[in-house]
């Protein structure tokens, strides 16, 4: 659907102006613009034209004071070159630069480029739907929006641009400065007086329309000796200054292209076929007993938890796997991404923080380290492991102890700790590092 609109007609402007009034009357000007993603195409049509032709070459081109003005120039010149030695004359380098300053602003073509970007997000859009990327149907209906907002104010508004020449186009006035040289400059303060514009604008179905109307007195219509007395007030009825009067009415249509609706489909198709659901990601977790062989994995993942964890070497992580009661891997697809091991008192451990806790109870299972892959974190595997660590305790009718650094702060854990029903029961400092004691009862609400 969108390649349709793209090789399809973007806009399509149509002019409709006619002298109503004055001299040039009746001629009549039509004009057709068609904008589509390469070319602007213009076919300019003007019926009952003899009228405006006359009246043009009376008003712009009068030959008397031309010719005064010319010769005048010419002697002028002559007498610059001659005394200058033809050093005044302009360069082919100073008109270069003067090409490369006045090089108007394309905004047109800014136009077009803002659809086409428009035009490949939406593409990109769709395909991340169909890939079930996250946020991709917000993503969608946002390049959709910019797709419509293109077309339906950056193109009209760029061509405008473009057609009124905004951005001080040197080239066009130059143009002007010529075709008014002979009349303009002689009247002294431009060459229409008592001037009236009337514009309206109205929205029409696919687009919107313009009425421009705009009248005056012409002063190329009149002597030069009758300038002053026209300046001064709009002409009686019965002077012969009314024979300057001129009245142009036109009307501006910018219509979308007809294949432009199509894009309101777009939205109805995603009701009717909607994007498929994103799958769920949530981890499908096995636990099961350690083993010897997930021993390097185990010290792996307890290297990414430091300094909270503990540091251990492989050897040792293997020795305290052999003394633990409860030894669980949390195992995703086969891959270990989490464990917890746990130990009775009295064993042969040598930490001082499992030593705390056997000076002070006879009964608890020790939760010595719990830790998860950095890639596998919120996603409930801690909660998981604790789980069954509590599903022994209850089963034993034992508390749970743990510990949770407290120098360095590991404010994550604690937290963890509180929200699962634990309770602090002490510190132990040991100089550079300092922890906070845990300890999780058997409650009534555990069974």
């Amino acid at each position: 659907m969108i390649i349709h609109v793209l090789i399809s007609a973007w806009l399509v402007v149509e002019f409709d102006g006619a002298y109503t009034e004055g001299s040039p009357a009746p001629t009549e000007i039509n004009a057709l613009v068609v904008v589509d993603k390469d070319e602007t195409l213009i076919d300019v049509k003007m019926e009952r034209s003899t009228s405006f032709i006359l009246y043009m070459l009376y008003r712009d081109y009068d030959s008397s004071y031309g010719q005064n003005e010319s010769n005048n120039s010419s002697q002028e010149n002559s007498s610059t070159n001659d005394e200058g030695g033809g050093d005044n004359n302009p360069t082919d380098d100073s008109l270069e630069s003067k090409e490369d300053k006045t090089s108007p602003k394309e905004w047109l073509k800014l136009g077009r480029n803002s659809i086409f970007f428009a035009m490949v997000f939406l593409i990109i859009s769709e395909i991340m739907v169909i890939s079930s990327i996250r946020f991709s149907t917000i993503i969608r209906v946002f390049a959709w929006t910019c797709l419509m907002i293109g077309f339906t104010i950056v193109l009209p508004s760029t061509y405008l641009l473009d057609l009124a020449g905004e951005d001080g186009d040197e080239d066009a006035q130059f143009d002007e400065e010529l075709s008014q040289k002979n009349f303009v400059e002689s009247t002294e303060t431009g060459s229409m007086v008592h001037e009236n514009n009337i514009f309206d604008s109205e929205l029409i179905l696919r687009g919107i329309k313009f009425n421009l109307e705009y009248s005056g007195y012409d002063l190329g219509l009149v002597e030069p000796e009758e300038y002053a007395e026209l300046r001064a007030e709009v002409p009686q009825n019965n002077s012969s200054l009314t024979d300057s009067y001129v009245k142009f009415e036109s009307i501006l249509e910018l219509e979308y292209g007809k294949n432009l609706p199509s894009l309101f489909i777009i939205p109805f198709s995603w009701y009717l076929i909607p994007a498929r659901p994103r799958k769920n990601k949530s981890p499908n977790i096995v636990t099961k007993p350690l083993s010897n062989n997930d021993v390097p994995m185990m010290w792996e993942i307890n290297e990414q938890g430091l300094p909270g964890t503990g540091q251990v070497t492989q050897e040792e992580m293997a020795t305290l796997l052999d003394l633990c009661e409860v030894s669980l891997g949390a195992y995703q697809d086969g891959k270990l991404t989490g464990f917890v091991l746990c130990l009775l008192p009295k064993t042969e451990y040598g930490s001082l923080n499992y030593a705390w806790f056997n000076q002070r109870y006879d009964q608890f299972i020790y939760v010595d380290r719990i830790a998860v892959a950095k890639d596998s974190r919120n996603s409930g595997i801690g909660t998981l492991l604790y789980q069954q660590v509590f599903n022994y305790a209850r089963e034993h009718n034992i508390p749970v102890t743990a510990e949770v650094s407290l120098k360095p702060s590991n404010e994550g854990s604690d937290r963890f700790h509180l929200r699962h029903g634990f309770v602090t029961v002490g510190e132990l400092d040991h100089g550079d590092k300092a922890v906070t004691m845990y300890i999780k009862d058997k409650k009534p609400e555990d069974d």
